[in-house]
């Protein structure tokens, strides 16, 4: 699950700015900078993701945020998650930016290095990253509003 949707991706801002007509941005550091480090804060926060994360927080769970983006030198995601999904210091790690390589799943080792327990996703790859660090990641679901069906089969896989 995307906590959060970004005007900046989807109204296309960084490919206009960065390579007009292409997808060349998202290998361009300069682009990386800039979302890592303030354009979030045009992001709107998804009333689902909220609800998800106040549950794990009044658990007590440690939490996490694994993207696919580039690591860049320095990034403000990591507060504004904090400050928009109102997560206390004792439960928010550093954003995880995995990155992105060409035929491998870059979050599958971070699920497994930090060992963590139940992830969302919202994309077929987050379902691969999930089935590839079991028995670590026992729980994955797809976009905001997936369909029931594909929602009853992901319960029924994170229950084995």
């Amino acid at each position: 699950m995307t906590p959060s949707s970004s005007p900046v991706r989807v109204s296309g801002a960084g490919q206009k700015t960065f390579s007009p007509g292409s997808e060349d941005y998202l290998k361009n550091p300069q682009f990386w900078e800039k979302m890592n480090n303030g354009w979030d804060e045009f992001s709107m926060p998804k009333e689902v993701a909220r609800q998800l994360i106040a549950m794990h927080v009044k658990r007590g769970d440690s939490i996490w945020f694994v993207t696919g983006r580039s690591q860049t030198k320095t990034e403000t995601v990591s507060k504004t998650l904090q400050d928009d999904f109102l997560i206390p210091a004792a439960n928010m790690n550093p954003v995880i930016f995995a990155g992105d390589k060409p035929g491998q799943n870059t979050k599958t080792q971070w699920l497994q290095a930090k060992q963590i327990k139940v992830f969302y996703g919202d994309s077929d790859n987050d379902i691969t990253a999930a089935r590839e660090a079991a028995p670590v990641a026992s729980a994955c679901c797809g976009p905001p509003t997936p369909p029931i069906s594909r929602c009853r089969w992901l319960a029924r896989w994170a229950r084995k």
